[in-house]
């Protein structure tokens, strides 16, 4: 497993490296609108998008979640294409992995975020854009409980800009 992971990661950072159009940075505020059951939850993430690959940070915020303040940084990689015209909207699809650390209020265990994630993006002209993203988290924080680690099915609404 640890070959197939540095075999991806070799793949993606030579991919980087060698793309010298259509560089973005993208700054987007996300929530997860079908957790609202278990209260509000806001995030940010930070994606510098190539042609093919891009790279990223996320830091989610989810107060009193399970009664236990939740917070989570991960960082996010994979591959993507856009579509569409260079001076009008744009559409981008994307499949990656994320992984990270989860933060519980008053326990300093390192908790551990990794999955699957497959998005969608719609840029207007002028460099707003909506996207969606579907996320397969496997997480161990439920050693709170003294439950095995569980897995999360998100999806992550947002709304960001291009700079």
């Amino acid at each position: 497993m640890k070959q197939l992971f540095l075999l991806l990661l070799m793949l993606i950072v030579s991919i980087t490296f060698g793309q010298t159009e259509n560089n973005s940075n993208n700054l987007t505020v996300i929530t997860a609108p079908g957790a609202y059951d278990d209260g509000f939850n806001i995030g940010v993430q930070y994606e510098h998008q190539w042609d093919l690959p891009y790279v990223g940070a996320e830091l989610v915020l989810f107060p009193g979640l399970n009664n236990i303040d939740y917070t989570h940084i991960i960082g996010r990689f994979g591959i993507g294409q856009e579509y569409g015209n260079p001076v009008g909207w744009k559409y981008r699809w994307n499949l990656g992995f994320r992984g990270g650390r989860i933060f519980r209020a008053g326990y300093n265990e390192p908790y551990v975020l990794m999955g699957p994630e497959l998005g969608a993006q719609v840029t207007l002209p002028f460099g707003l854009f909506g996207k969606l993203v579907y996320s397969l988290d496997t997480k161990t924080d439920s050693k709170i409980w003294e439950e095995d680690n569980h897995t999360v099915h998100s999806v992550w609404a947002g709304v960001g800009f291009r700079f």
